[in-house]
């Protein structure tokens, strides 16, 4: 099972694998050339803000709780705060929400998509008292390029199925579904390649603070559950609905339809007026995080990026690259060829201002970031990681004390200290690291590590 959320920030371990990955795109996700000129993108955002001072919050200060066992969670799939400090977990087709003082969560089930037999994935707290529900889609259609979709893009038999639901706590104290949210191509209505749903991440300081964001089969969306300004509110995605958000961005490449070979110059593809028929890549988005200045980090598959990040009052730009381009958009060569999977489970940076990338089955690379001189774009230098204490990496999270947190499919919770040694994190038991959500708006700060021995939460880091 796979979560994630960063800010708050998740991670996410390597199931379940929806269909449809490596399909054909309603839109291209990179800039196209025109023979041009083009308008230089906007200077970077300034460096965030200090968190809001909320002091401890309303939960326990214990250098190391299990909550599973204290607050009778049960088994359960992903957790999350929202901004009302709420707990939200979830335990296949029920959804609990644990508020502040309660001894146990109040639980509902086979809400919205769950009631359709749908297999829900993550869970993300959004505005106080709401989170993000999100859900795997079956695979309706057998065409063997694109599985999921028919050749005009729209999904096939259910364009409202999997994507996400947005529950509420009720009347009654209990979880109720508010909305469903079905996941439309921004860039071109035509096209609703989003439909399973792999992680998500809660951001709460920095230019995205408030915004959550889901990485599925074919991108990354941004979604805002209050304070809306949809850019786009004439489209029929955002007609009654509460929740606002911008799809799809996504790192990607273009292969050779006939020898699935790399295409390296997107000029030479057919629909740059090349001689190559070319297919968008886009491998499964299981990583998301925050960097420090706030720029949102997303990998898949095959490749990486750090997007250049802004507040987005209209949510207008997400899917676009004009004014929030990527300021790095790659592969790791010393890793594998860009046909082969890299399997990227964790993205995140550590105070220094080195990146970690996690792959499930290559252990853990180091980054280096170099600055260009147009201060947007980044060079990339890259380097495993030695002594980490696995090959399988399911979570990364770095924290604000310099240290990054290490999840492993097998070998337990581990830190790297900022002298880039490693330690087992005592008092976290199992073996299979699930999530990891770090939440610096307190003091303490929070991490919430779920494992398969349950959910404990460390503060202080």
């Amino acid at each position: 099972m796979c979560l994630a959320s960063a800010g708050l920030i998740y991670a996410c371990a390597g199931s379940p694998q929806p269909p449809g990955q490596g399909q054909g795109d309603g839109g291209g996700n990179h800039p196209q050339p025109d023979g041009g000129t083009t308008t230089p993108p906007p200077p970077p955002p300034p460096p965030p803000p200090p968190p809001q001072e909320i002091g401890a919050g309303p939960w326990p200060t214990d250098a190391v709780k299990n909550y599973s066992s204290s607050y009778r969670l049960g088994p359960i799939q992903s957790a999350g705060l929202d901004d009302g400090f709420n707990l939200w977990v979830l335990s296949g087709h029920r959804v609990g929400v644990l508020k502040p003082g309660d001894a146990s969560p109040t639980w509902s089930e086979d809400l919205g998509q769950a009631g359709h037999g749908f297999t829900s994935s993550v869970i993300c707290g959004g505005r106080p008292g709401q989170a993000f529900v999100g859900y795997v889609a079956t695979d309706p259609g057998t065409t063997p390029d694109n599985p999921n979709y028919e050749p005009n893009g729209f999904r096939r038999w259910q364009p409202s199925a999997g994507d996400l639901d947005s529950v509420v706590i009720g009347g009654d104290g209990a979880p109720t579904l508010e909305e469903h949210i079905s996941l439309y191509n921004s860039n071109d209505l035509h096209w609703n390649e989003a439909a399973s749903v792999l992680t998500c991440l809660k951001v709460v300081r920095g230019p995205a603070a408030g915004d959550v964001f889901t990485g599925d089969n074919h991108g990354v969306a941004r979604l805002r559950a209050s304070n809306c300004e949809p850019s786009y509110a004439f489209q029929p995605r955002h007609q009654g609905y509460k929740t606002c958000y911008a799809d799809h961005r996504h790192p990607a490449w273009y292969a050779n339809k006939a020898t699935g070979e790399w295409v390296p110059d997107e000029s030479a593809c057919s629909f740059n007026g090349g001689s190559i028929e070319c297919r968008v890549m886009v491998g499964y988005n299981y990583a998301l995080g925050v960097a420090v200045n706030g720029d949102i980090l997303a990998a898949n598959n095959y490749k990486f990026g750090i997007s250049l990040t802004l507040p987005e009052p209209g949510l207008d730009q997400w899917h676009q690259f004009t004014q929030e381009p990527w300021r790095l958009e790659f592969y790791v060569p010393e890793l594998n060829g860009m046909e082969t999977p890299d399997y990227w489970r964790g993205f995140t940076q550590a105070r220094d201002g080195f990146f970690y990338l996690g792959s499930k089955d290559f252990g853990l690379w180091q980054l280096t970031a170099t600055p260009r001189p147009d201060g947007i774009h980044y060079g990339p230098s890259f380097a495993k990681v030695s002594g980490a204490p696995s090959e399988a990496i399911s979570a990364l999270v770095g924290t604000d004390d310099g240290s990054v947190f290490v999840g492993t499919d097998g070998a337990g919770l581990w830190r790297m200290t900022p002298g880039k040694t490693f330690e087992q994190v005592a008092g976290v038991g199992g073996a299979r690291v699930r999530m990891l959500a770090y939440d610096p708006r307190f003091t303490p700060t929070m991490l919430l590590v779920l494992t398969d021995a349950g959910l404990f939460v460390l503060r202080g880091w």
